[in-house]
């Protein structure tokens, strides 16, 4: 568990410096309608959500979610599932990959999560939190205001038996309101 949930920090910082680093194209600074304001996505994975974004800075975001998580880390018991919630701040980093129309964006950042363990057995109910590390990638269309992402989101776990590493995944679609 520890040497997983220290090759995941030290990729996210090093990652992190990298894009603090670099300097902004006049093209990374062309806004579209998907890189300022407030915006809902659906995502599609693990856990199943909602998700508010809203832009802060020129690159950075803060997202929070809430949905249910259909796998979480137990031992010994049956589960049915758990809702599950998250909030981060994510930096973006911008025109790494072209495109000919949009963009597509990097992102990664650090938050919290929570989650309730329900087991086939109530009393065995448990909660839990944890400290994520989320990355991905998005493309920003050009003209509607919607992007579409993919995101991966290492977590380092704190509940009832101690602490361990856990990771989820989804797919989004967003939309940003004016």
């Amino acid at each position: 568990m520890q040497g997983r949930s220290i090759f995941f920090i030290c990729v996210f910082f090093a990652c992190v410096v990298t894009g603090f680093a670099s300097e902004k194209t006049a093209e990374e600074k062309k806004h579209l309608p998907a890189q300022s304001g407030f915006g809902m996505a659906i995502l599609l994975g693990e856990p199943m959500a909602v998700n508010a974004k809203l832009w802060i800075s020129d690159d950075s975001a803060i997202e929070a979610g809430a949905g249910w998580s259909s796998y979480r880390r137990t031992h010994d018991v049956r589960k049915r599932g758990a809702p599950y919630a998250y909030i981060e701040l994510v930096r973006h980093f911008f025109d790494r990959v072209k495109a000919q129309k949009g963009k597509f964006v990097y992102c990664m950042g650090a938050g919290l999560e929570y989650a309730y363990n329900y087991y086939e057995d109530s009393y065995k109910d448990k909660q839990y939190y944890g400290v994520r590390f989320p990355f991905g990638i998005s493309y920003m269309f050009d003209g509607p205001p919607i992007d579409i992402f993919l995101k991966i989101d290492p977590s380092i776990v704190f509940y009832y038996h101690g602490v361990t590493s856990d990771i989820g995944a989804c797919v989004g679609v967003r939309y940003w309101f004016k």
